[in-house]
């Protein structure tokens, strides 16, 4: 469940647009801004840009996959405070 000062955000009634507000405004105006949804001179569509964000690390809410365990080693070691187990 996740929580918002007590409440289950889940249960707001507007929290689907909250979401869409958030990488709109947050993330991808500005980021367009920037120029960065121009990728090999031509304009990236909204996932594009999002998954481009989150290689960068922004905070995007996708999730990321693959079907590699070395891979996964690899992304999973990345923060220091975790050895990848």
């Amino acid at each position: 469940m996740i929580k918002d000062h007590g409440k289950n955000v889940l249960d707001d009634s507007d929290f689907h647009n909250k979401i869409i507000r958030y990488h709109r405004d947050i993330l991808l105006e500005p980021a367009r801004t920037r120029g960065f949804d121009i990728s090999h001179g031509r304009k990236i569509s909204n996932l594009q840009l999002i998954a481009k964000l989150q290689h960068f690390g922004a905070a995007t809410g996708l999730l990321e996959c693959t079907w590699k365990p070395l891979v996964a080693l690899w992304f999973a070691s990345q923060d220091a405070r975790y050895d990848g187990s």
